[in-house]
């Protein structure tokens, strides 16, 4: 995903109609009634979420909680109050790398109803300044426990733990086992989740 704005008169206005009328090869995510397209993954960054990916699900297996790849997350932030004024926010659905749900009741054929208990971005070249800015704002507003931000050029996560109301930073380099605030028990070597070098 690369996080660029679609160009186009009705941007900030687009409706989750909108969104499902989107049928071509391109993909986009709706944030707060604007589009942004999102661009093919590279084989590292395929690599990288297919490894995690099966950290979870061996984790996970027989637990409560489920692990998703790039399915529609629909989330609701709470409206902004200011004084005497309350702004609704427009409908905003994103395709995270890796969502971890633990409310069955979240779970339709149409995604994830609400926030995922724990959210993965890859970033790709393109995509770290909005993962970092724009995607870290909504899934804080709308309350995502766990945010892991991955950068596979330098080898690191950033795991963001919501303590009230905000986000607490912890970050992990290659060399590193991640641990979760949430789920005590799942331990990750970071050595087995980058693609070597030489790749």
């Amino acid at each position: 995903m690369n996080g660029s704005i679609v160009e186009s008169p009705k941007n900030g206005n687009y409706t989750y109609e909108d969104y499902l009328s989107w049928d071509g090869d391109e993909r986009y995510e709706l944030i707060n009634g604007w589009a942004y397209l999102m661009a093919a993954a590279s084989p590292r960054h395929q690599e990288i979420v297919l490894n995690l990916l099966a950290a979870f699900w061996l984790f996970l297996k027989g637990k409560p909680c489920k692990v998703y790849q790039d399915i529609d997350v629909h989330l609701s932030p709470k409206p902004i109050t200011r004084k005497m004024l309350s702004l609704q926010r427009k409908k905003t659905v994103v395709r995270p790398d890796i969502s971890v749900v633990c409310n069955p009741g979240q779970i339709s054929d149409n995604g994830c109803d609400g926030a995922p208990t724990l959210v993965v971005e890859v970033h790709s070249p393109s995509t770290k300044r909005f993962d970092m800015k724009n995607k870290f704002e909504e899934y804080l507003m709308c309350g995502v426990k766990e945010y892991w931000m991955v950068e596979p050029r330098e080898r690191t996560v950033q795991v963001c733990v919501l303590e009230k109301g905000n986000y607490i930073l912890r970050a992990y380099d290659d060399a590193d086992t991640l641990t979760s605030a949430l789920f005590p028990g799942l331990s990750i070597p970071l050595v087995d989740i980058f693609p070597n070098e030489q790749q």
